[in-house]
């Protein structure tokens, strides 16, 4: 895909999002391999983070052999967290703003210092400074909650 494809792709969710409006997976957005996604996903952070809404984290998903096996994937996915997608305990969200939303449970995890995945010499269980429950509140973009991978990564 294209430079333009990725940010058109983008926009198309960012509308959906603005809007509130589900798009329709198949009929409104072109076919998307696992790296197109993955393009899409770093112009929509970046969008966020020149609205000075700075990364805090990282979310992975499909990280358990259930989920995985209940959604046709076999491998996990990466995503950014910024600033603005937490809240806080005792905090409120305006579901009015939302397309679908639902909660998952989680386990956060707070690392004391930056850790490359890719090393295979890091050492995570050094960095590692908390653990937590927490909630993810999850919200699709597309009508009937209906979306392949590639399009969850987006």
């Amino acid at each position: 895909m294209t430079v333009p494809g990725v940010q058109h792709v983008a926009r198309l969710l960012e509308d959906a999002a603005r809007t509130r409006t589900p798009l329709s997976p198949q009929a409104e957005l072109p076919d998307l391999d696992l790296a197109e996604a993955y393009a899409v996903q770093r112009v929509l952070v970046g969008n966020r983070e020149s609205l000075g809404d700075p990364r805090v984290g990282v979310k992975l998903g499909f990280t358990s052999t259930a989920k995985m096996r209940q959604m046709g994937v076999d491998d996990v996915i990466v995503g950014a967290l910024t600033a603005r997608m937490r809240v806080r305990e005792g905090g409120r969200i305006d579901r009015s703003l939302l397309i679908h939303p639902r909660v998952e449970p989680e386990i956060a995890f707070r690392l004391s210092r930056d850790v490359d995945p890719a090393d295979p010499r890091a050492d995570l269980v050094s960095a590692l400074d908390a653990v937590a429950p927490a909630v993810e509140l999850i919200d699709s973009r597309f009508s009937g909650f209906a979306f392949d991978l590639p399009r969850v990564v987006a």
